[in-house]
């Protein structure tokens, strides 16, 4: 994983100094990563609620990152009814916590 967090991080910069084939690829993620979190909440049953997208990764965490920004602009198109967050805990925490509460 190291070396794909790599490469993102290079994207990531090279979309930042205006080299377009990197902001290319960085909406096409940004599109499919918002089409997929717009799937699940359609099964979910989500998609006409508020709720909160967790964003985790140093590339998406950071607000100063091409790749935040772009996909902050994709989910406030796509899914105007979520709130994108930095990550505040662990996964494995939330995921004990949605167990408990019966998620």
């Amino acid at each position: 994983w190291d070396h794909i967090a790599a490469l993102a991080a290079m994207v990531d910069a090279l979309a930042t100094e205006g080299n377009p084939v990197a902001a290319r690829i960085l909406d096409e993620e940004c599109e499919g990563l918002t089409e997929a979190v717009a799937a699940v909440c359609a099964k979910l049953g989500l998609a006409s609620k508020a709720f909160k997208v967790v964003l985790i990764g140093g590339v998406v965490e950071s607000p100063d990152r091409q790749m935040h920004q772009r996909l902050k602009k994709w989910c406030e198109h796509a899914l105007p009814s979520a709130t994108l967050q930095t990550q505040v805990m662990e996964p494995a925490e939330a995921a004990a916590i949605l167990a408990m509460k019966g998620w």
